[in-house]
């Protein structure tokens, strides 16, 4: 069942119309000019009673709205018959979040039923197999049967100097219990050069009480045919942009009931601006909804209908428009800026970051001039589609195309 949101919006009308009263008031009565003005003068900000949208960073304010429900429920189906799961994807687009909701949905939450293990931890890095299916996961197998088993009533712990391996240590432990988790190794391309510690991963799937899921961002060719090879019987995902029909959900859900309202052109403007990319649709809607801008467009955020021109007016906006940053583009969609960086840099080859450049810096290449085979990693990564109406391959983020035209990707 979904949680319901944690935002009281019974008062945020009344404030807000409140606000814009006491606003006025100050430009009416001559002691400002504008509302930013008047907004300095009562030290009040509209961004403080804004709606809040689910931070992409937290955890805790991952609230499940019912997005992607039909690849959940196919890759949950594929769990139920024991195949393992290998998650692929772009940075930032909701990898992580995809298990989290797996657990909330299919396996009684989060908190009790799912076990991540971060992949990168160095300490697994230079140890041979059998060190390795010692220590992998020992942290967190621990933490979780000493939480259970507080609960329990008793404790129960494993113990490093064992020499139990700590996933088959859990299967034990959850058999007695007729308990099933869902057991999530996130990161897992750091193992992506290692054959003998991919094999072991692969071993985990026949245990009867442990789910697993592998997760990875796309990576340089030669890599992904390691993974391609070990985990040829693995089910693969790739998390991509969300459909229209979910950027809609993730635009409107949040705020339901709460008076604001996105016109279903503005809707579509979201999807295209973004792609469809989960971080910068929030990130889009927090810059509409806070008192961040300035200047002739500063009443723009009392509204609360938005359309397709005020999505157009702040995806353009300049360090002029800008209250807080020199740089008003940059400081809405910061994420953005560090992902499309980190894209070109550690995911894209040489040939690749070609093709990337000149997609953005034409706003897309004739479909003609362009062999599909160079294109084809592009498009499986969600970052390049093609455009059949058009004819043109191109970047999917309107976002992230101008980041990788005009931001200098290339600086160390």
């Amino acid at each position: 069942m979904r949680r319901e949101l944690p935002v009281n919006y019974e008062k945020l009308i009344p404030e807000a119309q409140e606000f814009e009263r006491h606003l006025q008031g100050y430009i009416d009565g001559g002691k400002a000019q504008n509302f930013t003005e008047a907004e300095k003068q009562l030290g009040w900000d509209f961004y403080h009673i804004s709606l809040q949208y689910p931070s992409p960073a937290q955890h805790d304010t991952r609230i499940d709205i019912g997005l992607r429900n039909d690849l959940y429920s196919e890759i949950y189906g594929d769990l139920k018959n024991k195949k393992g799961i290998l998650i692929r994807g772009l940075y930032g687009l909701g990898k992580t979040t995809a298990v989290i909701f797996l657990a909330q949905r299919y396996y009684g939450g989060e908190k009790n039923n799912l076990i991540r293990i971060d992949g990168r931890n160095p300490d697994y890095d230079n140890l041979v197999v059998d060190d390795f299916a010692r220590e992998i996961g020992f942290s967190e197998v621990k933490w979780f049967i000493s939480s259970q088993s507080y609960h329990e009533g008793k404790r129960e712990e494993i113990e490093r100097d064992s020499g139990v391996k700590p996933l088959e240590f859990l299967e034990q432990w959850l058999a007695k219990r007729n308990r099933k988790v869902l057991l999530c190794l996130d990161e897992a391309y750091s193992y992506a050069e290692d054959p003998q510690k991919l094999e072991y991963i692969k071993s985990l799937v026949p245990l009867p009480h442990v789910d697993l899921v592998v997760v990875g961002d796309h990576r340089s060719a030669h890599l992904e045919q390691n993974f391609s090879t070990y985990f040829k019987d693995f089910r693969q995902y790739t998390i991509g942009g969300l459909t229209l029909e979910d950027t809609s959900r993730l635009v409107r859900l949040p705020i339901a009931g709460s008076g604001v309202m996105f016109t279903d052109d503005a809707v579509n403007e979201i999807h295209e601006v973004t792609g469809g990319y989960p971080r910068e649709i929030i990130s889009l809607c927090i810059a509409l909804m806070g008192r961040n801008l300035r200047g002739t467009n500063a009443g723009k955020n009392l509204n609360f209908t938005y359309t397709a021109e005020e999505i157009k007016w702040l995806f353009n906006i300049s360090r002029d428009d800008f209250h807080i940053s020199d740089d008003g583009f940059y400081e809405v969609f910061a994420d953005a800026k560090m992902l499309t960086r980190l894209i070109y840099r550690g995911l894209l080859s040489s040939d690749e970051q070609i093709i990337v450049k000149q997609l953005a810096k034409r706003g897309g290449i004739p479909t003609k001039e362009i062999d599909p085979q160079k294109v084809d990693r592009l498009e499986e990564m969600d970052l390049v589609i093609k455009d059949k109406k058009r004819r043109k391959y191109r970047i999917k983020s309107r976002i992230y195309e101008r980041f990788f035209r005009e931001h200098n990707i290339d600086e160390v």
